[in-house]
């Protein structure tokens, strides 16, 4: 393995549902079908095959016509053939999940998933995390060695965005671009070509060993002024990967690069919490983490079940990613007071006047306890995975990546 500034493979495991978006938006019915708990997702060019070899293509086209939205490729199957079996619809699906949920469901939303069909955690949903991190490190530097700086340059400029600028998110990436696009390397400066995050490399994340995905229904916990509740009828559903999934990443830093970037004259007072070697980015990441388990654990309080869980994964080396984290995962919200992020909410979604901001969480319903989304720990060479009286599972690196020994 190359030295530890220049590249390092890492592993984490999850500990709660992960769901990264694909490019395609829904499954409904006619793309899918249950049996026995598991949901097979189907090959439209086997299918067809299939029905051509039996020929019962033409039928199928007509009872499409006749039934619309409301025709069930499972019941047709079921009702012109004489077995419908595990190892038939595997023959004409590209996949199949694990129903995680008792309620009935038409439309799912897929996970992204590689040209061979496995489900892997993009770089730049690991960039992202690592953007958030940094820049919120480097924020809550200024904030607590410069308060009235911060106040001055960070909270009364996000007051000044107008409506139309927070719904375009302006805030946000006017606050990307002066503190971590406003450095200088030989004639550019203030650019994506001066970006900090220029200076490192994420490979996509895959798993270490194969999983079978699960759907989880997803519901809202809104807040009420005393208590959480949940929303009725406004329950979506996911494909996620299930926790206890194990991936691995490669991640670097141009440390040559490092030395060409210079801090303009405005970031001279916090130049020292950007990272410069890889462990001081999850150093950065790990206080993020921690902030935002904290404030969680706080905001649960009348959810004992939530903050027993946040206070359990803070003593964690953790971290959020994925979808449904919502803004305090991925922007500085924890930074700001509770005025100016009800302003930025009552105006980026939503009106909620004076209601707690933000207001609501998306969380997962397991059969015997609700989670939040996308939640992972990191996992090191040679840690114990699985234990039981006769044997253990070991996460070993061989090579260039990480495997599950027995011993």
């Amino acid at each position: 393995m190359r030295n530890f500034l220049d590249a390092k493979i890492l592993a984490f495991q999850l500990l709660s549902p992960l769901h990264v978006g694909s490019h395609i938006e829904k499954y409904t019915p006619f793309e899918y079908f249950i049996h026995k708990e598991e949901i097979y997702f189907i090959n439209e060019n086997k299918l067809f095959s299939f029905l051509k070899e039996r020929n019962l293509l033409s039928k199928y086209i007509s009872e499409i016509n006749i039934h619309g939205p409301k025709f069930n490729i499972f019941n047709f199957l079921k009702e012109n053939l004489r077995d419908i079996n595990a190892q038939l619809l595997k023959n004409i699906s590209r996949y199949k999940a694990k129903i995680e949920t008792d309620k009935n469901f038409l439309e799912i939303r897929p996970l992204i998933r590689d040209g061979m069909g496995v489900p892997y955690i993009p770089a730049s949903t690991i960039k992202g995390l690592i953007r958030t991190a940094v820049l919120y490190k480097v924020l809550k530097s200024l904030k607590e060695r410069a308060p009235q700086q911060f106040k001055t340059e960070i909270l009364e400029k996000i007051k000044n965005f107008s409506k139309k600028d927070i719904k375009k998110r302006e805030p946000f990436k006017w606050l990307i671009n002066k503190w971590l696009q406003d450095f200088q390397i030989e004639n550019k400066k203030n650019s994506p070509h001066t970006d900090w995050l220029r200076l490192i490399r994420v490979r996509d994340a895959y798993p270490v060993f194969s999983c079978t995905t699960r759907i989880y229904e997803i519901a809202v916990l809104s807040y009420n002024g005393s208590r959480w509740l949940e929303k009725e009828n406004i329950s979506i559903f996911l494909e996620c990967i299930p926790p206890g999934s194990i991936y691995q990443f490669e991640i670097s830093m141009d440390t040559m690069l490092i030395e060409k970037f210079k801090v303009s004259p405005k970031l001279k007072r916090v130049e020292d919490a950007y990272p410069r070697k890889i462990e001081e980015i999850f150093k950065a990441l790990e206080e993020f983490s921690n902030d935002l388990c904290e404030e969680e654990q706080k905001v649960f309080t009348s959810c004992p079940s939530l903050k027993q869980w946040y206070k359990q994964t803070r003593s964690k080396e953790s971290f959020c990613l994925g979808w449904g984290g919502g803004l305090l995962s991925k922007t500085i919200f924890l930074l700001l007071p509770e005025e100016v992020r009800k302003f930025i909410r009552n105006n980026l979604r939503h009106d909620r006047g004076e209601a707690l901001a933000p207001k609501s969480r998306h969380i997962a319903k397991l059969k015997q306890k609700i989670l939040p989304l996308g939640w992972a720990k990191w996992v090191h060479n040679g840690e114990t995975i699985i234990k039981t009286s006769g044997y253990k599972i070991i996460l070993n690196f061989q090579g260039d990546k990480f495997k599950l020994i027995k011993k």
